[in-house]
């Protein structure tokens, strides 16, 4: 087993995406239960399950169970996995200004891995957030709705683990609708209601992630994704899953070895092609970040052009340009 920074590989399979270790979070209180037995006795056993009682979060358990509603739909629409994390630091730069969802036309549940993303941030959870569900929702607020879920970093001691602590890593998760109408770009995320762990959501830039997803989104409306198939052969480790389809995403179109700890960028955009209306497909062209420097990176500063330079895995702005954003 080989661990990274973003969770653990097994036989070449990255388990760290989170439907899998969500499908075996109920088999998980058992084998951590019955560890604490053979380690402690009984007596002692039973003591430090009550002293760990004392210790859960208030609003784990709903936070969890809202997870599980998430993931049961995720199920009946086939539980398909995208693995974007090599595309993710090149969508995190792109804007999608003038854009909203009412037509984008894909399937009604789906989960998008991140990984890591420029905003990565060790000492900050809310950048932890690993990938995210999208879910259509037809109720009294029609839209998308992104529920956001974190990394789980020492999922290889999981059964050596408290049942709180567990609880506590699948509790941070929260959602929020994208309604129809909404401006991705420049809609007010302030005013979406937020679903599950508001304290982890007030610590995360919701205009940040909500782009980000929706930029997930929209590359998967292009006529030509570069999408295909990674995993579809039994694997011991998904066990005690519900192995479904995983796909890669940009693995030909972007580039895998850019330094992402200091780069300087000029954005990316997306051209919509069709509108998605009058009987017609929603299509969009992305147009990809460009990573720039030296001469090239002051002529556009120069020129009033947007440039973003990222450093220690932080972002930060590059003159005034960003400001009329």
């Amino acid at each position: 087993m080989e661990k990274t920074d973003k969770g653990y590989e097994v036989d070449g399979l990255n388990i760290w995406y989170h439907p899998f270790r969500l499908d075996m979070y109920p088999g998980l209180r058992k084998k951590q239960l019955a560890n604490l037995r053979e380690r402690l006795g009984e007596e002692a056993a039973t003591a430090a399950i009550r002293q760990d009682e004392t210790k859960r979060r208030q609003g784990d358990s709903r936070n969890v169970n809202h997870l599980k509603l998430i993931r049961g739909h995720h199920i009946q629409n086939g539980g398909v996995v995208y693995d974007m994390a090599k595309l993710a630091p090149h969508l995190e730069a792109t804007w999608a200004n003038d854009i909203v969802l009412d037509y984008v036309e894909m399937t009604k549940g789906f989960y998008v891995h991140f990984g890591d993303t420029l905003e990565y941030d060790r000492e900050n959870p809310a950048s932890l957030i690993e990938g995210v569900y999208v879910t259509h929702v037809d109720g009294e607020e029609r839209g998308w709705m992104l529920t956001f879920v974190t990394n789980y970093p020492d999922w290889a001691d999981a059964e050596q683990q408290m049942p709180s602590t567990s609880e506590r890593h699948f509790g941070s998760n929260f959602s929020f609708i994208i309604p129809e109408g909404f401006d991705v770009a420049q809609g007010d995320y302030s005013k979406l209601q937020i679903i599950s762990d508001r304290e982890l959501a007030s610590e995360a830039s919701l205009w940040h992630l909500g782009r980000l997803a929706t930029n997930a989104m929209l590359y998967l409306n292009r006529a030509r994704p570069d999408v295909w198939g990674s995993l579809t052969t039994y694997n011991m480790a998904l066990d005690d899953t519900s192995r479904t389809q995983i796909y890669d995403c940009g693995s030909d179109e972007v580039d895998w070895n850019i330094d992402w700890n200091g780069v300087t960028l000029k954005p990316g955009r997306w051209r919509v092609v069709e509108d998605g209306r009058e009987g017609r497909s929603f299509k969009v062209e992305w147009i990809a970040p460009q990573v720039v420097a030296g001469p090239d990176r002051r002529e556009l500063a120069r020129e009033g052009a947007v440039v973003l330079e990222f450093e220690a895995r932080k972002r930060k702005k590059d003159g005034n340009a960003l400001d009329d954003l």
